[in-house]
């Protein structure tokens, strides 16, 4: 019976040691694959509506010329853009003089996981229209393509608070270098997405906008008139760990517990 309850110490003992060499590599192959990176291809922002506000266009400049026209217009590079009002100096067919926001995407990169990284720039365009003219809101279709991990939506909505020009900075309701800046805000929650790609989960987390990638992400901005004020939009993505198919560390704990306690009850025994 001694002998029996030896060789079977002996078994737990060497099971414990191969799993436990198992364990290690799987941390040291989890910790490789966290390292890697993935190759965004594109990230691109489509406008899907306006509310409020008067003779509405939709752009899209592709860094040489605006062209506008009705929501198709909008492409997938380039900066996507949404106009409104009839400009204080112009005519409504004036396009670029219009009040509106801008949002432009980012190009092909590669991203470490774990690593926070820009998604594109929002723009406001302040610009002097006629009153009746302003938007109140606008939505933001927000396509992030990850190549072989796929294509992820987002849905933003913009709130616009357009001020009147006409008052004195005294009584502007935010601090202003003319009459009257406006105000640009978000309600919506920054959400996250998992996937599973070949049995390995990610996560796509969007942390919010914000001057640089160091700064204090912030929820709203004052825009200038007659300025173009900006913000860019930052996100991370993780990846799991993945898999190795062995029991967890205190699995392996307890079997070694196991062996040691035959063992022990051997010599005692002894």
């Amino acid at each position: 019976m001694l002998a029996s309850l030896d060789s079977l110490a002996m078994k737990f003992n060497s099971t414990f040691t191969k799993l436990s060499a198992i364990a290690v590599s799987g941390a040291i192959l989890s910790s490789a694959a966290i390292a890697e990176a993935v190759s965004i291809n594109r990230t691109t922002g489509f406008w899907t509506g306006v509310t409020g506000g008067e003779e509405i266009v939709y752009g899209n400049n592709d860094g040489s010329s605006t062209t506008f026209g009705p929501s198709t217009v909008q492409g997938t590079t380039g900066e996507n853009q949404a106009r409104w009002g009839t400009p204080f100096q112009g005519s409504a067919s004036d396009h670029d003089s219009k009040s509106g926001l801008g949002f432009e995407g980012v190009g092909a990169t590669d991203v470490d996981f774990g690593e926070v990284f820009q998604l594109g720039t929002l723009t406001h365009y302040n610009n002097p229209i006629h009153l009746g003219g302003a938007a109140s809101a606008a939505s933001l279709d927000l396509e992030l393509d990850l190549g072989d991990l796929g294509v992820k939506s987002f849905d933003f909505n913009f709130d616009i608070e357009e001020t009147p020009n006409s008052e004195s900075l005294e009584n502007c309701a935010y601090d202003s270098d003319v009459p009257c800046a406006d105000r640009i805000s978000w309600t919506s929650a920054f959400s996250s997405e998992s996937f599973t790609v070949e049995g390995q989960k990610y996560t796509v987390e969007l942390l919010g906008f914000s001057e640089t990638a160091g700064s204090s992400l912030i929820q709203e901005f004052i825009s200038q008139e007659n300025r173009s004020s900006a913000v860019n939009l930052f996100a991370r993505l993780t990846i799991a760990p993945p898999s190795t198919g062995v029991p967890e560390p205190a699995a392996l704990l307890g079997i070694g517990f196991v062996g040691s306690y035959l063992v022990a009850r051997r010599r005692r025994r002894g």
